[in-house]
């Protein structure tokens, strides 16, 4: 998507802890999701991405402007699927926008 930041942090998402929990050495950020898939697709991803695009550290409009023309090329059944499925109410908001 053009992005350059590289972020030191590890998410989980899971059905039952959220907080950040160290294991070993590493810190691992729990975040719990009612929705997710067993493997991530590239339309989860995208649909991730726009949910959580003001947690990034770049021009965030610029972004948004990348994903829909990469979520133009996806499979749309299956990018309506994911955005049905896993969307918050900004990223519906977003989408119904663009």
């Amino acid at each position: 998507m053009g992005t350059t930041q590289l972020y030191n942090k590890l998410i989980v998402y899971n059905h039952q802890r959220s907080g950040a929990i160290r294991l070993g050495s590493k810190l691992f950020t729990f975040k719990k999701k009612s929705a997710f898939p067993q493997k991530p697709t590239k339309e989860f991803l995208v649909v991730d991405l726009i949910n959580n695009l003001d947690s990034l550290a770049e021009d965030q409009p610029k972004i948004l402007e990348k994903v829909l023309k990469k979520a133009m090329s996806l499979d749309k059944h299956s990018f309506g699927h994911a955005v049905e499925k896993y969307r918050t109410p900004k990223t519906r908001k977003l989408l119904t926008e663009a």
